[in-house]
């Protein structure tokens, strides 16, 4: 993954009452303007009440949001913040998304997971490493879109952050959108309560695994929202 300080952020959110409130991970892609997170940490907000932020030890309200596309299906935004000034110095983006790759390779994802400390909570960075277990058609919520499943869990949190193949870090592939919920069996006891009567007890475990939306799928919608620099001449 590029150096993850320097192509993500997290998403504040004013509450009601004005105060800002953390509501996930973003990064930046194809420009330092333009950052991706999952639509579901923005949901109908509208611009002036979003901005992004990369300090980590306080809530705050952050860099102003010009502009917010969501995908009329999957679970990704666009958020565009302003393309002038010395803060942008700080997002380094990634390049593009690929289709090159498939189950059982090896990814990387990062995000800001909250943490209550002092039971205040605040962002903290925390980087994943595992391998894509499957792909699939996801289908949650009114959200439709094809899938990543990757073997570790997503924190309330790392929702919005970016997944990253390891052999090509500058690529983003998928955006951290969802938690598949499961469960394996690690004990059956049964007791018998009378002659022709018996209880039998489940012991299980749970077992989360991220689901990322696969940005090559959505590709048209990217080229949209989010076109490519213009080459140099």
């Amino acid at each position: 993954m590029r150096e993850p300080f320097r192509s993500t952020g997290w998403v504040v959110v004013l509450d009601p009452q004005g105060r800002p409130q953390y509501a996930g991970t973003c990064f930046s892609f194809r420009r330092a303007s333009y950052l991706l997170t999952a639509a579901h940490c923005v949901e109908d907000q509208n611009p002036d009440r979003v901005s992004v932020s990369i300090f980590t030890d306080h809530v705050e309200e952050g860099l102003e949001v010009l502009r917010i596309e969501r995908h009329p299906l999957a679970d990704v935004a666009l958020l565009e913040i302003r393309d002038d000034g010395p803060h942008l110095d700080v997002f380094s983006p990634f390049r593009d998304t690929t289709d090159q790759y498939d189950w059982g390779d090896p990814v990387s994802a990062f995000g800001y997971p909250a943490f209550a400390a002092r039971d205040t909570p605040h962002p903290t960075p925390r980087y994943f490493r595992g391998h894509i277990q499957r792909r699939f058609e996801h289908d949650r919520g009114g959200r439709r879109y094809s899938a990543l499943e990757l073997n570790f869990g997503a924190p309330s949190g790392l929702s919005g952050g970016p997944v990253a193949l390891q052999r090509e870090p500058s690529l983003a592939i998928g955006v951290v959108a969802d938690n598949l919920e499961t469960s394996t069996v690690l004990a059956k006891l049964d007791e018998i309560l009378e002659p022709g009567r018996h209880h039998t007890e489940r012991v299980e475990r749970i077992v989360d695994y991220a689901i990322a939306v696969s940005l090559y799928e959505i590709s048209d919608w990217l080229d949209k929202v989010a076109p490519r620099q213009p080459a140099a001449v």
